[in-house]
Parts: structure tokens; C-alpha cells; sequence
């Protein structure tokens, strides 16, 4: 049992915002020494980027001429290529273990940030078939999917569960929650 304390999404909501501001926002991730905060700051600014996306796609919906390509078509190969994307990435995460605290956080570090890689492109392709269909339910289609890998990438308490079994099987006897909220993101 963790005798740390997992700080909740709270902090990494209320300081999120401040990622989008250019030098503020990396010395933020770069300094706090508490890397599960900045992990979830980044996942909520992810998120929310996609969410500002689909508006923008509501928003101009109306103004954009339909594109030349069949929005069904593009919309099932948006939609494959997310998923495909999701399943090539997990060849690509890697294990979480270590002996050392600062091992084990990088690993899990990494496996995070590997996940949202492969995540969010399912939505920034929904957007470019949005702009050659002119159909929303192609950004609608990516945004799904690309939900689905963010919300599988999501550094919630299961995740970190799901973390610590991987340490257990190595062999590792590193608390997963206490390595990622006594140190700050690796590099």
C-alpha cells in the first residue's frame, strides 16, 4: 500500500492553462516537483485542445464549401488510422520497471507520453478530412478515437495501478505513486 498521497486532478486543472503560455508554461512542467501533476496538466491540455478544435470545426462549419472527397470514406479512414495508431502504439510503450524511483518514473514517463503521441493524431487527422470533405462527422469520427487513446493514456489512479502490477512482475518493490509525485518530469 502507497504511503503516498495521490494529489488528485484538482491542482493539474486549476494549472493547466498555464502550459499555453509560451516560457511560463514549460518552466511550470519543467520546475514542479510533482510529475504526475504536470502529466495531468498536459493530458487536460491535450484534451482540451481537441475539444477547441471540434468547435472551431462547428464554428466554420457553415462558411466551408464541401470538400471534393466523400465524407463517409474519409471518415472510416480517419477512423482506421486512429485505431491502428492505437494499436501500433502499444508495441512502441514500454514497460514500466526499475529498482531505482527516478527509473521507474522515467519509464512511466515515457509510456505516457508515447501514448498521447499516438493519441492525438486521430484527431488532428479528423480535422484535415473535415477541411477536404467538408463533413463534421469526419472530425467527429477522429475526435472519437482519438478520445478513446486519450482516455486510455489518462495518468488516473487505475492507470497507476495498472503501473505498479507491471513494477510487481519485474521484480521492483518502487512505489509507482510515490516515484511520480516526488519527482519532477524526466528528460
Amino acid at each position: 500500500m502507497s504511503r503516498a498521497v495521490d494529489p488528485g486532478w484538482g491542482a493539474a486543472a486549476r494549472r493547466a492553462p498555464l502550459i499555453l503560455v509560451p516560457t511560463r508554461g514549460m518552466r511550470t512542467a519543467l520546475t514542479d516537483d510533482n510529475g504526475l501533476v504536470v502529466m495531468r496538466m498536459v493530458w487536460i491540455t491535450f484534451v482540451a485542445v481537441m475539444v477547441v478544435i471540434g468547435a472551431v470545426v462547428v464554428a466554420i462549419d457553415r462558411s466551408l464549401p464541401g470538400g471534393g472527397a466523400d465524407g463517409r470514406v474519409v471518415a472510416a479512414a480517419v477512423a482506421g488510422i486512429g485505431i491502428f495508431l492505437q494499436v501500433v502504439s502499444t508495441k512502441f510503450v514500454p514497460v514500466i520497471a526499475g529498482k531505482k524511483p527516478a527509473t521507474v518514473r522515467a519509464a512511466a514517463q515515457r509510456a505516457f507520453f508515447i501514448r498521447v503521441a499516438f493519441a492525438e493524431p486521430a484527431a488532428l487527422l479528423g480535422f484535415m478530412g473535415f477541411v477536404l470533405s467538408g463533413n463534421v462527422a469526419v472530425y467527429a469520427a477522429g475526435f472519437a478515437v482519438g478520445l478513446a487513446g486519450m482516455t486510455d493514456a489518462a495518468p488516473t489512479g487505475r492507470w497507476i495501478a495498472a503501473g505498479q502490477e507491471e513494477l510487481a512482475a519485474s521484480g521492483s518493490d518502487v512505489d509507482l505513486l510515490e516515484a511520480l509525485v516526488t519527482g519532477g518530469l524526466t528528460r
